[in-house]
Formats: structure tokens, sequence, C-alpha cells
């Protein structure tokens, strides 16, 4: 999916989207290579790769 992020309001929309929607390859897209994510729960995912941790792990 081609994300139109063109106001700062549109990542957060983004964001909650691709959660609701279970699609982490469109929810890592919208970190850099380098990202760091703390989810909810305290697990820390290290680069974007890691970002989109929840699928099929």
């Amino acid at each position: 999916m081609e994300l139109a992020l063109s106001k700062p309001e549109d990542v957060a929309t983004a964001f909650a989207d691709a959660w609701n929607r279970h699609d982490m390859d469109d929810f890592a897209a919208l970190f850099s290579e380098d990202a760091n994510f703390v989810n909810v729960v305290g697990m820390w995912w290290k680069n974007r790769d890691r970002s989109g941790a929840p699928r099929n792990s």
C-alpha cells in the first residue's frame, strides 16, 4: 500500500489504520530503517524489520 502522508496527523491515522487491519508491513513502513519501538507491554523492537515483529512470529 502506498502511504500518502501530507500532514502530521496523517501519520497517526495511518498508524492506527495499519494496526487495526493487522497489516504489519504497512505499520513497519511508517518507521525509518533505524527505528526503535516499544509496544504497550514493553517489548522493544529495534530497527524497521523488527517494528513489524507481531507478524507471524
